[in-house]
């Protein structure tokens, strides 16, 4: 449901959506040149901005969340350091702030804006990384996503969450997230990422449509962190989030961030 807001909390900017029969709309190789190759229907929208909103936004309505979670780690160039130490950091957090038996990080990606430095670059379509259907799939093909004790959790209630942080303040290429309750599940479409090693993935990229409504958080900093959640649950919450980098005006700088991808799971509840 849109929200009015006064003018000068939005911004307009152009966003990449779905292209039907675009190069390479269905399958996007990852870490490939062939990436640049992706056609999109891009379209100038509108997007609210929430800083000072922060409280209205939940995963189970809107699909996202914003939150202050201060970090003491600042070894981020040890990929060894992150796993041991940050990622216990993230999933003592989560398993706490949303109530879970157990909370598993899989992985993470460290961006950088900057052609010249290592990192991933920012992802600049709307998208979800998991579709309802390939979730499952990516996890029963790829042992390195499974917990120990998968083959019993995978009959519990179970979400996958990106835990997305900013390693300086964000002046370019922000986060736009579409609020998940003006996007039907009509509006996904299916498209597959292929990786180095031949393993692939099935995320949903967002088509256009009339009354979508987009947030960004303005002018975040070290020790802000946006949740992005796909759920498996099937009670009528929001279960995923489209989202984006997208370019604003009076951007500058470079972005670097860290975002985590983590498993939780509730043992013995029920998905319906």
């Amino acid at each position: 449901m849109p929200t009015s807001l006064p003018a000068a909390s939005i911004t307009r900017a152009h966003l990449n959506f779905y292209k039907p029969g675009g190069k390479g709309a269905e399958e996007i190789f990852v870490g490939s040149p062939k990436t640049n190759e992706l056609q999109f229907d891009t379209r100038l929208v509108e997007i609210r901005d929430a800083r000072t909103r922060e409280a209205e936004f939940t995963l189970d309505v809107q699909g996202f969340e914003f939150l202050r979670v201060s970090t003491s780690f600042t070894d981020w160039d040890d990929a060894g350091a992150i796993k041991e130490v940050y990622y216990h950091e993230v999933a003592n957090f989560m398993r706490e702030h949303l109530g879970a038996s157990h909370a598993c990080p899989i992985n993470h990606v460290l961006g950088s804006s900057d052609p010249s430095t290592p990192g991933a670059r920012p992802a600049k379509f709307l998208h979800c990384d998991w579709s309802y259907a390939g979730a499952p799939h990516n996890l029963n093909t790829n042992p390195d996503y499974q917990p120990p004790n998968w083959s019993h959790l995978k009959h519990s209630h179970w979400a996958a969450y990106s835990v997305w942080r900013p390693l300086a303040r964000v002046t370019r290429d922000a986060l736009v997230l579409a609020d998940k309750r003006t996007v039907p599940d009509s509006d996904l479409r299916p498209y597959k990422s292929i990786y180095p090693n031949g393993t692939t993935s099935e995320g949903n990229a967002l088509a256009f449509a009339e009354g979508q409504e987009f947030w960004w958080w303005s002018n975040m900093v070290p020790g802000e962190v946006i949740l992005i959640k796909f759920d498996t649950k099937l009670d009528g919450r929001a279960r995923c989030a489209p989202h984006s980098a997208f370019v604003g005006e009076g951007d500058w700088g470079v972005r670097r961030s860290i975002e985590t991808r983590v498993l939780v799971f509730w043992e013995g509840e029920r998905v319906e």
